[in-house]
């Protein structure tokens, strides 16, 4: 928090404050959050089993033939994300309207740990050991290169996931950056330009790809760290995800992945440090996004150079 002699300004405008806010992730979008009980705990992992052609003809006076079930299990273990921050008695007696330090203090907690979720999340989808199907478009048919094809570098995702994860994807994630590249693509843009608005938005895309949804990755962050000057830079980066998810978590539905949650989503605590002649505001989460059905997602590296 900033000192007192940083917060009291000569009759500042009540009604006018310049903050940068927390307003593009897509997080908690991506995938399903699941609320658990247990920090740690295991879930169960049925097999493909059920889509195997079996023997189902039965002679006269002969028994069925057996089939059988498996199942395997996984763990999980959530970690909590924590940060504090001190608003002194000083800062706040001293502060002018319209700043309200502790409100200041939460939000600013808040959306730093917002920003950490959107990277863990970011971080699992755009990883290739997360999924069992990957492939790099590379800089040879990048998107942003005249002889790239995404539509076809997409569908071939799909029947990956088809083939291998028995679903159809009805999702994909990708990065401002790849965005944009598809805005100017002669291949997509090719297939709209005789329609009404000829404009690619991101529901035209997601139905240019067969995908119900597309989500688009445009926050960005500051990359350095305290007390150095900022630097920006994207949080999702040049990849895209090709993926299966059910709009919410049930039994034996698969699921490419999942944003497993314990307890409220944040909580905020507040106690007295009479020495500090402050107050600590705490703010916490407990989260954890994990791959679960990883046949049932495609990774397609470095769709932009």
């Amino acid at each position: 928090m900033p000192y007192f002699n940083t917060v009291h300004v000569n009759q500042p405008l009540t009604n006018v404050s310049v903050r940068y806010n927390w307003a593009e992730g897509i997080a908690d979008k991506v995938f399903p959050a699941v609320p658990v009980s247990k920090e740690s705990d295991v879930y169960y992992i049925y097999d493909s089993d059920n889509l195997r052609l079996d023997e189902t003809i039965r002679a006269n006076r002969a028994e069925a033939n057996i089939v059988g079930m498996d199942y395997s299990t996984a763990t999980y273990s959530l970690e909590e994300h924590a940060l504090k921050e001190l608003v002194s008695d000083r800062d706040r007696d001293n502060a002018d309207a319209p700043l309200n330090l502790d409100v200041d203090a939460t939000q600013h907690l808040t959306e730093k740990l917002l920003i950490r979720r959107e990277v863990d999340v970011a971080t699992l989808c755009f990883t290739t050991t997360s999924w069992g199907n990957n492939a790099t478009v590379g800089s040879a048919s990048a998107w942003n290169t005249s002889t790239s094809n995404p539509i076809a570098d997409v569908l071939t995702a799909t029947a990956a996931v088809l083939s291998n994860g028995f679903v159809r994807p009805n999702r994909g994630v990708i990065g401002w950056n790849v965005m944009r590249q598809l805005k100017v693509n002669s291949t997509t843009t090719d297939r709209i330009k005789y329609t009404e608005r000829a404009i690619i938005t991101d529901e035209i895309m997601a139905s240019l790809f067969d995908l119900d949804t597309l989500l688009v990755g445009r926050s960005a962050r500051n990359l350095n760290a305290e007390g150095i000057a900022p630097s920006t830079g994207f949080i999702w980066g040049s990849d895209m995800l090709v993926y299966y998810a059910p709009d919410r978590p049930s039994l034996r539905t698969p699921a490419a992945g999942y944003i497993l949650t314990i307890g409220d989503s944040f909580r905020t605590k507040k106690w007295r440090e009479e020495k500090l002649g402050g107050d600590y505001i705490e703010v916490s989460t407990m989260f954890l996004p994990r791959a679960v059905a990883t046949s049932a997602a495609y990774l397609l590296k470095q769709c932009v150079t």
